[in-house]
């Protein structure tokens, strides 16, 4: 008798979670094979009073360059940004192999919410247009998403994708840097 060599998949939903309910949400988007195809991070410096450009402080800030392609993302972020009734962009950042938003979807006119449906619909727009516009696909298969459980949690998740380009060097999605190097911290918004 052969033994089942395929492995269960985890569940990726919230128990007890009604995906169709009104409130923010944390959406990732990868590039097909993580490859930097949107962008490269570039970091501005400020040089000591006497202008000595060897001597650089550590980075006043960091930016992601964006290419053609990541140009293209960007565009159609912006004109889908509020372009659906019940759902807003309220906050991204296009690194140069994966994107972050914060949506959040609301009501519509009839009270009804259809979160998973408004996202999915977003979601699939984004890339389609983007693969349209560029010639070939650049995005992986799916997305990643969280629910933002509370105000707390949605600070901390603003405050990380405004800091994202700073932190580039440590990312988890960097594909080029050593992920047993990055020392992660597990942090609760449950409270």
């Amino acid at each position: 008798m052969q033994e089942n060599t395929v492995s269960k998949r985890k569940p990726n939903r919230l128990k007890g979670f009604d995906y169709n309910s009104a409130g923010s949400y944390f959406i990732t988007i990868c590039s097909k094979n993580r490859e930097n195809i949107f962008g490269d991070v570039e970091r501005i410096y400020i040089t000591n009073p006497d202008g000595d450009p060897s001597e650089q402080a550590c980075p006043l800030k960091a930016i992601v360059a964006l290419t053609k392609c990541g140009k293209t993302v960007q565009k159609y972020i912006e004109s889908g940004k509020n372009a659906y009734q019940n759902m807003t962009v309220e906050n991204y950042i296009i690194m140069p192999n994966h994107i972050h938003l914060i949506i959040f979807v609301k009501q519509d006119e009839k009270g009804t919410t259809r979160s998973n449906e408004a996202i999915a619909r977003f979601v699939s727009t984004l890339k389609h247009l983007t693969n349209k516009e560029i010639g070939f696909s650049v995005f992986q298969r799916s997305y990643h998403d969280r629910i933002i459980r509370n105000e707390k949690e949605y600070d901390y998740i603003w405050d990380y994708i405004d800091s994202n380009p700073a932190c580039w060097g440590k990312d988890c999605l960097n594909k080029y840097i050593n992920a047993s190097d990055i020392k992660s911290e597990t942090k609760k918004y449950d409270e």
